[in-house]
This record gives C-alpha cells, sequence and structure tokens, in this order.
C-alpha cells in the first residue's frame, strides 16, 4: 500500500537522526523531536499533530508528534520532511 510504504520509508529516515516512540506498522509515524527540529518543521509549513507522551522518556525540550501519510504522500514529501531534521 502506497500510504504505509511512504510511513515505513518516513520512519527510517527519523531513525537515522531521532527517536520513534514505536515503530511504523501502518500509515502512522510518532517520532520524538527535538523542539528546534519542530520549529524547523512548523516554519517549513509541515502539517502533523502533537501526541501524549505518557509511559514514555522524553526531555523537557523533545516533544511526541503523530504523522500520517497518505496516497498522496510523495517520496519527495517524504525528503523534504527529513531534510528538515
Amino acid at each position: 500500500d502506497h500510504a504505509n510504504g511512504r510511513a515505513r520509508r518516513l520512519a527510517e529516515g527519523i531513525a537515522a537522526k531521532a527517536r520513534l516512540a514505536w515503530p511504523a506498522e501502518a500509515n502512522e509515524v510518532f517520532p520524538i523531536l527535538p523542539k528546534a527540529a519542530i520549529a524547523r518543521l512548523k516554519a517549513a509549513g509541515a502539517m502533523f499533530y502533537s501526541w501524549p507522551a505518557e509511559n514514555l522518556e522524553v526531555s523537557p525540550d523533545e516533544e511526541v508528534l503523530r504523522l500520517v501519510t497518505s496516497w498522496a504522500t510523495t517520496d519527495a514529501a517524504v525528503d523534504e520532511f527529513l531534510a528538515l531534521l
């Protein structure tokens, strides 16, 4: 499935630079990112959701996000997101 494949690709790229709260098993990815990276992503227009960090080890300068891919997510969009990390 296209969306799941883009999520796996996104998760692999994030895991090379940051942490994942859980493995990507479908079209959702839950990275734990530094707030500085989150600010860069927001400034570039990336869309994502904050996610509760319950039962996760997250420092005060990090946040858990929920990323969702779809049939419309392109490799270029994934690459652009990863480059901002």
